[in-house]
């Protein structure tokens, strides 16, 4: 049993065949990784207007009750914080307090009612996109990626 010889065909793979292989799965893994990333991006963004639209809706009816959108006392106020829009929650305008998915300093939704403005509005949008280009612009020194201009009649 000295010296037992298997057939070519049974011998197995190189090591050039196995690290062939393996790099061309990691540029497929990376390659779909990226797509995924992008994707889930764009979902968000999408989140992003629709609950600024839901938003507008709510504050729509807020205003057709009360003859004018939730006060924020000449300031800006953000998702961040606790009560931001506590009007639309506490009176049913919306079910729960909407907030950006991401929702920290950087990705995040904004509102503020401009009384002193002639006529007066109010304003709500979200302070950045991700994989979406920019839809907005600066409103009184806030950048909004995407934003809903109310007007009060």
């Amino acid at each position: 049993m000295m010296g037992t010889k298997y057939p070519a065909h049974r011998r197995g793979f190189t090591l050039a065949e196995l690290v062939a292989v393996i790099v061309i799965i990691s540029i497929l893994a990376g390659a779909v990784s990226i797509r995924i990333v992008k994707t889930v991006q764009k979902g968000r963004d999408t989140r992003r207007i629709a609950d600024i639209d839901s938003l507008v809706s709510a504050l729509q009816a807020y205003y057709l009750d009360y003859g004018q959108y939730p006060d924020t006392s000449g300031n800006w106020t953000y998702s961040t914080s606790s009560d931001f829009l506590s009007a639309l929650t506490s009176g049913n305008y919306i079910t729960q307090t909407i907030q950006d998915p991401k929702n920290d300093s950087t990705y995040r939704y904004a509102y503020k009612r401009f009384s002193s403005a002639n006529p007066p509005y109010a304003v709500i949008g979200c302070t950045k996109f991700e994989a979406l280009s920019s839809m907005g612009g600066t409103v009184d020194g806030v950048t909004l990626y995407y934003y809903k201009k109310l007007y009060e009649r």
